[in-house]
């Protein structure tokens, strides 16, 4: 019988001390499996509740977490696998493990940022009607003008004047104000620069019009505000949203506003609309027709034919933007679906988010109104810019000096004007669409993400957003853009807004034809052509 060799103390030392580390191995190699199969769920789940993949992709992300999963249980749970392999597999786990908790924090953040794309549409918003005096006239509180004269609009406001007339005799300890109605908002100015009239009532967002026009160009200069009443309005928007927006044809209203604080994209904002295209949107068939009016079209303000006017003063009455869609579906037949506003900040950053956009430049023009830094108070810096014909990359101001461009005098001696500016800023929504509906995408989607973030404000919601975007990511279809500007000659004629004549463009019927032609095929699920 064979002696049993006796182990020195240091020998049994040494073979405990392996028996330890091989099951603290063992611990370890568990463990980190464990904690990557319970983030990989999780992360998996949250992916899956969002939405946001199509079917084929989440399907072909969970047979590969699954074989993963899989293949690192067998390495973790089969105990005769050599230490070393399990080292390995703790290691691999642990980074993947670290990645999926990672993504369990980032991915709301991202998704987050999709759901701040656009700013929310409010139910409520505000309307201030104000009363200016000159500088001059020693009247510097709201008590001053008991007994006072106080010019108002004849036929605009009405309601919102009648409570700030109450709100204003409220304020004042003595004779009321004598209140003195006017035809317009040129004479409700005129009058106060002759000092006819001691004060004037007027609703705040008809300020930019006026300074606009050359003869109260001072009306900073010369008129103070000194005092205002903000009442509470409901907002309400004329829209039929579609049932399924990845299967019906829809239509979007997308207006951008000419200025740079992101306050005048809210839903309660009335400002002018510089920006008036509609967009056929055809899921179906991949088609999109850009429609683009012109700033100044003579049209029926909220659909009312006694209130012809510039289709850019839509915006500013009291309905504020509900208002502008009402103009459009009278002018076009239509019935708008959703609404989209932007303004300068939100080209700029999205362009630059995308790094730039091709644009096929239709002629030769240039430009003094690159502007860098606009959104810092004092550092905005003013460049020129030559656009030449055919294949040219533009940056975010460059795309946004692009649009804005008008004054330039072309080759053939006509303006670039504003039909030019149309076909411009058409030229860069289309550049900008394929830009954001390729593959390359894919990889600036956190850029993308972050400057987006409340730029647009829409009634489009999250679910119809994501609905698209799935789709997109689904088929990465190429899409079909077309383009029609529907164009007219100009002439003097009535504003209803201002009560004077202004420059007007009278679209042409045959071309207002054409393009409501082309919106019905759109929506009826036809090929449009255009010529």
């Amino acid at each position: 019988m064979t002696e049993k060799r006796q182990l020195t103390p240091k020998q049994r030392a040494q073979i405990i001390k392996k028996r330890k580390k091989r099951r603290l191995i063992k611990k370890v190699s568990l463990y980190t499996f464990l904690i990557n199969l319970i983030s990989t769920v999780i992360l998996f789940v949250m992916i899956a509740s969002f939405k946001f993949l199509p079917s084929k992709y989440l399907i072909l992300l969970g047979v590969v977490l699954t074989v993963t999963i899989s293949f690192f249980a067998i390495l973790a749970l089969v105990p005769k696998i050599k230490s070393s392999i399990k080292i390995f597999q703790s290691v691999i786990c642990s980074i993947l493990a670290a990645l999926m908790i990672a993504g369990c924090f980032v991915l709301p953040i991202y998704l987050g940022k999709l759901e701040r794309i656009f700013v929310s549409v409010p139910t409520e918003g505000s309307l201030n009607i104000n009363v200016y005096v000159l500088n001059d006239t020693g009247l510097n509180e709201v008590e001053d003008l008991a007994g006072k004269i106080v010019g108002i609009q004849r036929d605009l406001d009405l309601d919102y004047q009648s409570y700030a007339i109450k709100v204003v005799n409220k304020e004042i300890v003595g004779q009321d104000i004598e209140v003195f109605e006017l035809e317009n908002i040129y004479s409700a100015v005129e009058k106060l620069y002759a000092q006819e009239v001691d004060a004037i009532m007027l609703n705040q967002d008809y300020v930019d019009i006026i300074k606009d026009n050359k003869d109260f160009s001072d009306f900073d200069d010369k008129v103070k505000l000194l005092y205002q009443c903000t009442q509470k309005i409901k907002i309400v928007t004329d829209t039929a949203t579609v049932s399924n927006i990845t299967k019906e044809p829809f239509i979007i209203a997308l207006t951008g506003v000419d200025q740079w604080n992101y306050s005048t994209i809210s839903a309660s904002a009335r400002v002018r609309s510089d920006v008036n295209i509609v967009l056929v949107v055809n899921p179906t068939n991949k088609q999109i027709l850009m429609v683009t009016l012109p700033r100044d079209s003579y049209v029926p303000l909220n659909g009312n034919y006694n209130k012809m006017d510039k289709l850019t003063h839509a915006t500013t009455l009291s309905d504020g933007i509900n208002s502008w869609i009402n103009t459009l579906n009278e002018v076009l037949n239509i019935n708008v679906n959703y609404y989209l506003r932007v303004n300068f900040s939100s080209l700029v950053d999205i362009v630059n988010a995308i790094d730039g956009i091709d644009v096929d430049n239709p002629y030769y023009f240039e430009t003094n109104s690159v502007i860098y830094n606009a959104g810092e108070k004092g550092k905005a810096i003013w460049r020129h810019k030559a656009f030449e014909k055919g294949i040219i990359h533009l940056n975010g101001e460059e795309a946004l000096a692009y649009c804005r461009e008008r004054y330039y005098v072309k080759a053939d001696g006509t303006l670039v004007g504003d039909l030019g500016r149309n076909q411009h800023q058409a030229l860069v929504l289309k550049a900008a669409i394929n830009k954001v509906s390729s593959v390359s995408i894919i990889t600036k989607i956190g850029k993308l993400l972050e400057s987006l973030d409340g730029k647009f404000t829409s009634n489009i919601a999250s679910k119809d957003i994501y609905a698209l975007a799935q789709m997109q990511l689904d088929d990465m279809a190429d899409w079909t853009i077309l383009t029609y500007a529907v164009t007219g000659n100009g002439d003097f004629l009535d504003s209803y807004v201002m009560g004077i004549k202004l420059s007007m463009v009278v679209l042409d019927k045959n071309k207002l034809s054409k393009a409501k032609q082309c919106i019905n095929q759109a929506l009826n699920n036809q090929t449009v052509e255009i010529e």
